[in-house]
């Protein structure tokens, strides 16, 4: 999927095209800032909570970048099932955008400055996960791991924002 931002909001306007392959570089992620870093570091935590749990135990141990390679491709390819069994997000797809409500929300809010990608995803999912296990549909305990991670991969676990006024912006 190839989108982009409008004024009414992110990833408003785009077409679906499928890739002939995927390049990933892991060298490059050494030249990124810790900050720049964390915002892929939200992604894979999305992955870890969305579709394989290995990967958050990975991430919320500390050992993500001992064992960076093998997190990056099984994220790449649970991603490329995912797109193959729902190509034009109207099923399944949908869980890649865990957090992602929430946290274009957020970047919205803050006018594109302050507030990264990666950080309004890290927030969006703590949000929805507290608000999932308050209403019974999420298991106990989730939300409060998943802030562990979150906070221990440098990334925020709230934006500030009363629900109301995030709700209006989602």
């Amino acid at each position: 999927k190839t989108a982009v931002n409008i004024p009414g909001g992110k990833n408003l306007v785009g077409s679906f095209k499928q890739p002939i392959l995927v390049l990933c570089d892991t060298d490059t992620l050494r030249t990124l800032s810790p900050l720049h870093f964390a915002d892929g570091v939200a992604e894979a935590i999305k992955y870890g909570m969305i579709k394989d749990k290995s990967i958050f135990d990975i991430i919320e141990s500390g050992k993500l970048k001992e064992d960076l390679l093998s997190v990056i491709c099984r994220c790449i390819e649970i991603k490329k099932q995912v797109v193959e069994n729902d190509e034009f997000d109207t099923g399944e797809r949908m869980l890649l955008n865990f957090g992602h409500t929430f946290g274009h929300a957020i970047e919205k809010f803050y006018h594109y400055s302050g507030y990264s990608h990666g950080m309004g995803v890290a927030a969006g999912m703590v949000k929805i996960t507290e608000l999932s296990e308050r209403y019974g549909i999420t298991k106990s305990g989730t939300s409060a791991r998943l802030i562990h991670c979150v906070e221990k991969n440098g990334l925020p676990i709230s934006s500030n924002i009363d629900d109301e006024t995030l709700v209006e912006y989602s």
